[in-house]
């Protein structure tokens, strides 16, 4: 988690303090669908919200509190 939310002493800015990030436990909920078209085409939709850990959310890196995500996508198979 330091890789992605923390900052070592080189990569220090004024606008961007020191900051070690050891773990944390994060609240996601998702919901995906499936519906078939006909035998080779078929939708799919993919619905996430993430909620960050009050340890991510400290990080000077992090400028929201939480993420959304919609995916839809129409596949064709042949």
């Amino acid at each position: 988690m330091d890789y992605f939310n923390g900052a070592g002493s080189s990569e220090v800015l004024m606008e961007r303090p020191a900051y070690k990030a050891d773990g944390a436990i994060n609240i996601d909920l998702g919901l995906r669908g499936t519906y078939v078209l006909h035998k080779q085409h078929s939708m799919f939709l993919h619905l996430a919200f993430a909620r960050l850990s009050r340890e991510i959310k400290a990080s000077p890196r992090v400028v929201t509190a939480s993420h959304n995500l919609a995916l839809f996508t129409c596949e064709s198979l042949s």
